[in-house]
């Protein structure tokens, strides 16, 4: 008797993958290519992101795909779900990838993988391996480590690439490596010496999406998202013809249970197949349908939990209603602005039970499975998921709940003011007056919002920091601000941003300061002599003198402390500049693109952080998010800042942003 052709409990091997080969296809051939990308793939739990990588890695090495790219790949998957917990650190990840690697390439080893590079390397160099036999090394010597093996893999006359397939990499989030570890791959992709010879595919869920949405990952933004989704019903039909003779009444029942959902569908079939295949009628399917409700219902509850108490609300909308759903009439219907229903209608597509329109607009419940399970405890769990949800947030705010219970203030950011002859005075009044407007009517959500007892503006108050400018904002914006909410000039804080420098300043500034700064050293130089930054900070002059006569801020060009008393509180604000190497670098197009170039310098930030580490609470401001620092300087100031301070704002993005 032939083996059941379905497995639901295990990845498929690549000749039993079906249904995404298009997708497959597109990104292995992007691999390859010299402007390639690399990739994240979000998915439920059993949606099939390790099949998806098994699929990737087989294309990788599929002649058609090599012959037609830039370079030859080499593929390297790492299970995080099976190396996080014996990990320690970002180091121990770098020793592991390099033993794989090293096991893939090299003809001198004795546990060479069936799946090996086709010409073996000699790599005989003996610093190489010494560091193949260690259990931690350091980023630096694994980009020289894997720099060594592609030149000697290149002296075939083959562009070589290296692609790590990182699998379930939900698994290294919230360890105490993590932070380190996303910003080190970013490095190694965005700005490395092997940074066109090295890409990335990681595969993870909401926990990945959470994690990036909470903490922000310079390494997301160095990847192309893509997610998995059901199949459709040409990728159905592929699965189903794993088999002959399933009748079309059963089949239709399947697809109509599964609604395309890979683990849905192989769970079904699976069992179909064992009862006999050639005799399956719809009762049968439905009847099996039951049996996963009682079987798997752990995995049915973990996949709700993922969705969270947003997503369950707009599948309630959805389960109710047969066909298509405006996003808009699904907010409106479920009227919580505390829930994210877009993220939660994010979420049920990537796990399979929602379709959505081209436009991500329109939504419609795919499968009958998970809206029976729905149907008999949807509402219940999703009960009980908000109130354990609503626990998690006391519980975690508890900690600061004597610091920060009734403490309100406002965040201001890029008001761009031009001079006096500006034509667009009546659209400031008009954006004011909401400004003001939308204050006042914070009160109705809570009385603590009525009083604001500081204001921060997050820079470029001006538009080309000239001393008219601000003239004209203190007129326009601060005085009739401060005036109608009665806050006084000294609760009133302000940072520069791009904005605010005068770039007419420029030509008077030493040659070495009209290019990117490119290392630690060169910024130290800068920074620590008094000189030197005085004259780095000359841009800044019209903004510094509005300032300091305006709140009473010391040396607001630079590092800054203010420190406040409200009420029983003592609030600390912290200033940095991150826009003094501003208007430096320009792309191809002559644009200005200071995104991964400027630079706070971690000797701004290391004096006041000593300063002010005993405070009660520290709310650091700087104008642009840590992402957009220079890699280099990202990864000694980002740690800091968040380790220290209960508080990042920032601006520049015309979105507030609090790491």
């Amino acid at each position: 008797m032939r083996n059941n052709p379905f497995h639901y409990l295990l990845p498929v091997e690549p000749k039993d993958f079906v249904g995404r080969w298009p997708m497959v296809n597109s990104i292995a051939s992007d691999l390859t290519q010299i402007n390639g990308d690399s990739y994240a793939v979000i998915a439920g739990r059993r949606c099939g992101k390790s099949s998806l990588l098994n699929a990737i890695a087989h294309q990788l090495r599929q002649p058609e795909t090599t012959d037609a790219g830039d370079f030859i790949v080499i593929p390297i998957t790492v299970d995080f779900k099976a190396l996080a917990e014996t990990i320690e650190s970002a180091e121990d990840i770098y020793a592991h990838l390099l033993k794989e690697i090293y096991s893939l390439v090299a003809a001198n080893t004795s546990f060479r993988p069936p799946d090996a590079w086709h010409l073996p390397a000699q790599l005989t160099e003996k610093h190489f391996l010494g560091l193949t036999e260690k259990s931690a090394i350091s980023l630096r010597d694994f980009q020289a480590c894997i720099g060594y093996i592609l030149d000697q893999l290149d002296a075939w006359n083959q562009h070589v690439r290296l692609v790590l397939l990182l699998d379930e990499i939900d698994n290294a989030i919230d360890r105490p490596w993590t932070q380190a570890l996303f910003s080190q791959l970013r490095s190694l992709k965005y700005s490395s010496s092997i940074k066109s010879r090295i890409r990335l595919v990681v595969t993870g869920s909401h926990h990945l999406l959470g994690f990036v949405s909470m903490h922000g990952s310079p390494l997301w933004n160095v990847l192309k998202l893509n997610y998995l989704e059901p199949f459709d019903e040409s990728g159905f039909k592929e699965l189903i013809g794993r088999s002959e003779g399933l009748p079309e009444e059963a089949a239709a029942a399947i697809w109509q249970q599964s609604g395309g959902h890979p683990f849905l569908a192989q769970y079904l079939l699976y069992h179909i197949w064992n009862q006999g295949i050639h005799l399956a009628k719809k009762s049968n399917v439905d009847e099996i349908a039951g049996k996963f409700l009682t079987e798997q219902v752990n995995d049915i509850r973990g996949w709700a939990r993922a969705i969270d108490v947003g997503g369950l609300e707009a599948y309630r909308i959805l389960s109710s209603i047969n066909g298509w759903v405006g996003e808009r009439e699904i907010m409106r219907s479920i009227n919580s602005p505390s829930l994210d229903v877009k993220i939660g209608l994010t979420a049920l597509c990537y796990h399979g039970f929602v379709l959505h329109d081209r436009g991500w607009s329109n939504y419609m419940r795919s499968g009958d499975l998970f809206k029976k399970w729905y149907d008999i405890e949807g509402t219940i769990f999703t009960s009980k998921l908000a109130d354990q949800r609503t626990l998690f947030i006391q519980t975690v705010s508890s900690a600061h709940k004597g610091k920060l219970k009734g403490l309100t203030w406002l965040h201001l950011s890029d008001w761009h003011q031009k001079g006096h002859q500006e034509d667009t005075k009546f659209d400031r009044e008009v954006v004011l007056d909401a400004l003001l407007k939308d204050i006042e009517g914070r009160s109705a959500i809570s009385p603590l919002l009525e009083e604001i007892d500081f204001i921060i503006f997050s820079g470029d108050v001006a538009y080309s920091g000239l001393h008219e400018e601000y003239e004209v904002a203190i007129q326009q914006l601060f005085n009739p601000l401060l005036e109608k909410r009665g806050v006084s000039r000294d609760r009133l804080f302000i940072v520069p941003g791009n904005h605010d420098l005068d770039r007419t300043a420029f030509e008077l500034l030493p040659t070495a300061l009209l290019q990117p700064l490119k290392s630690e050293g060169e910024v130290q130089c800068w920074l620590n002599d008094t000189r030197k930054r005085e004259r780095l900070l000359d841009p800044f002059k019209a903004f510094n003198s509005f300032v300091t006569a305006y709140t009473g801020q010391d040396h607001p060009d630079f590092a800054n402390v203010r420190r406040l008393q409200v009420r029983d509180k003592s609030v600390t604000l912290f200033g940095i500049n991150s826009a003094w190497m501003c208007g430096r670098n320009k792309d191809a197009y002559n644009n200005i693109s200071d995104k991964n170039v400027i630079l706070v310098g971690e000797s701004q930030i290391y004096p006041p952080l000593k300063l002010i580490f005993d405070d009660e609470i520290k709310i650091a401001i700087q104008h642009h998010p840590l992402d957009w620092l220079a890699e280099f300087d990202y990864n000694r100031v980002e740690g800091r800042l968040l380790n220290e301070c209960d508080f990042i704002l920032c601006g520049h993005q015309h979105k507030p942003s609090a790491p």
